[in-house]
């Protein structure tokens, strides 16, 4: 029998259904094709757990902030395991604030339709947190990318826009960060060689991540009028251009030493040309 166990409201699919594995089905919401059902025909196992597919999204859609809502109970369930279910969904669902907004409607409500190559991107992601969190029950060890790994899922549960910058930067700093110095230039520098080859885009990163370490910094350290003037007209396209490039960083060094991350990236920077003064 396959259930749905929650519907993500603002993320869409271009196709009626599509299968992330043989326990697991998206399907469009049969009132409304902006919707998606995430169905399940078990949750015995790693490959079914409904928390980690929807960190899975998480990470795989960092286009808008996703939010969810509950299934109606079904015709075999008892009322206190609905209730069950709608207390695990409620974790599950946060939306994030901008307080410093001049409107009333001071939450972002945007919405994605995901096609084939996003799939296949949900797919690859659900299987490497499905194997991380295996390894970690048989052996747990605090490493770089399980900091990382939680500041992530952390900037979605923040009540805010700023809270979750914070979360953001941090996952950087867990990954691209090693010893003292100036950690602003280093995290935007590294993150930049990391995503992208193309020279232009880099600058691109490099200045991205720059200004969002700014209003990190403001936060952090109480510079209140400064950061109101960054927030109170912020961009959220710049918020999820940020969170795409944080969450290819996380995807992008799984699985790799941490020596030769750093060596890899030291060595970028030797790489460069002479320079030379006309």
């Amino acid at each position: 029998m396959v259930v749905t166990d929650f519907i993500v409201d603002n993320v869409g699919i271009d196709e009626k259904t599509y299968e992330i594995n043989e326990f697991i089905l998206l399907k469009q919401d049969e009132k409304n094709i902006k919707k998606t059902r995430v169905c399940f025909k078990t949750q015995e196992n790693w490959h079914s757990d409904y928390t980690l597919f929807f960190y899975a999204l998480l990470i795989a859609i960092p286009k808008v902030h996703i939010t969810i809502s509950y299934r109606k109970q079904g015709p075999e369930e008892t009322e206190s395991e609905f209730n069950r279910y709608k207390d695990n969904i409620r974790y599950l669902n946060c939306y994030m604030f901008n307080y410093y907004f001049n409107t009333e409607d001071n939450f972002d409500n945007s919405y994605v339709e995901i096609c084939k190559g996003e799939i296949e991107k949900i797919k690859n992601t659900f299987n490497i947190i499905v194997e991380y969190n295996f390894k970690e029950q048989e052996k747990f060890n605090i490493d770089r990318w399980l900091v990382a790994y939680n500041q992530y899922l952390r900037a979605y549960k923040s009540l805010s826009v700023e809270m979750s910058i914070q979360n953001l930067i941090t996952v950087l700093e867990a990954l691209l960060v090693k010893g003292d110095g100036e950690l602003n230039f280093r995290v935007a520098l590294y993150t930049s060689f990391v995503v992208e080859a193309n020279i232009e885009k880099r600058k691109e990163i490099f200045s991205l991540v720059k200004y969002m370490y700014d209003i990190r910094s403001k936060s952090v350290h109480g510079e209140i009028l400064s950061k109101y003037k960054k927030l109170k007209n912020f961009d959220y396209d710049k918020y999820y251009r940020f969170k795409e490039i944080v969450s290819e960083v996380l995807m992008k060094t799984y699985g790799k030493k941490e020596d030769d991350i750093f060596n890899a990236l030291e060595s970028m920077i030797y790489c460069s040309e002479k320079f030379e003064y006309y």
